[in-house]
Parts: C-alpha cells; sequence; structure tokens
C-alpha cells in the first residue's frame, strides 16, 4: 500500500509539470519520466498482477 501511494504523490506532482511542458522535452522531465519508471518496476515486483502495465513507453 506504501508504494502505491509512493506513486500516487509521485504523479500528483509529475502530471502538472508534464501538462504545461507538453511539447517541451528536456531534462527535468527525461528524469521525471525515469524516476516514474523506476516506481512502476518497484510496483510490479510487489503485485504480480500488474506486470504488463506501464504509463509511459518510449516505443
Amino acid at each position: 500500500m506504501a508504494v502505491l501511494a509512493d506513486y500516487h504523490r509521485l504523479m500528483l506532482d509529475d502530471l502538472p509539470y508534464a501538462l504545461s511542458h507538453s511539447q517541451l522535452i528536456d531534462n527535468e522531465l527525461c528524469d521525471r519520466v525515469a524516476t516514474r519508471q523506476a516506481k512502476e518496476n518497484e510496483i510490479q515486483s510487489l503485485i504480480p498482477a500488474l506486470k504488463r502495465w506501464q504509463s509511459v513507453t518510449l516505443e
């Protein structure tokens, strides 16, 4: 439950930044995406039902 709460806080912080910089890809945006992906990997390792879930993909 704690990891999901952490992810929720991360998204609350990330979304306004991402939306306000929708056409600008800078180092901060890349860092935020990397942090989000790391948190999603942590969630996936703890909750097997979410193994294929991801909010961001570069494919």
